[in-house]
């Protein structure tokens, strides 16, 4: 499945696709016929995404909701960053999403791309509000979450982490 919006396509890895980028982002680039972005997955995002993979194995009918939506530049035909829900919306219809960039492609306006088309995709689904977190001294990353609709709801000093809702009724 794929979303295209003006710069990116967001494609969102079936069950082969995200054991390739388990093994090896190289290993999926090669497969999507992706350019090289030379970003290889660190220890723990390779942990997160084990454990997305293996939820999502667990719950085949699901596995959309925790596989890896990978975004390519479509003017370079390169990864640049990933998003993921973590795991399908629970009975109150709420869902949480992860997303990060590349550090190159950042505050270029594709954060805002991502987020929108996600976000419309999973409530044209019936999910009724999205959850995010953000680190609480990335105010970066919390200005976009504020322009694409969240609102701040509790923080975490423990963790350093913000925490950001968007519900449907906002769409």
């Amino acid at each position: 499945m794929e979303l295209v919006t003006e710069n990116l396509k967001i494609i969102a890895l079936n069950e082969e696709q995200f054991a390739l980028l388990i093994r090896g982002i190289d290993k999926l680039e090669d497969a999507l016929g992706i350019d090289v972005s030379s970003e290889p997955l660190d220890g723990p995002a390779k942990t997160a995404l084990q454990w997305l993979y293996d939820e999502g194995m667990n719950d085949r009918e699901n596995f959309i909701w925790y596989t890896s939506w990978q975004l390519v530049l479509k003017s370079m035909n390169m990864l640049i960053g990933s998003a993921c829900f973590l795991g399908k919306p629970g009975a109150d219809g709420r869902v949480e999403l992860s997303y990060g960039i590349h550090k190159f492609c950042r505050l270029r306006g594709y954060e805002e791309e991502v987020l929108s088309a996600i976000c419309g995709w999973a409530f044209e689904r019936g999910v009724k509000e999205i959850v995010s977190g953000s680190d609480m001294n990335d105010y970066a990353a919390q200005k976009i979450l504020e322009v694409c609709g969240f609102e701040s709801f509790g923080a975490s000093e423990a963790e350093g982490i913000c925490f950001w809702r968007r519900s449907a009724a906002q769409v």
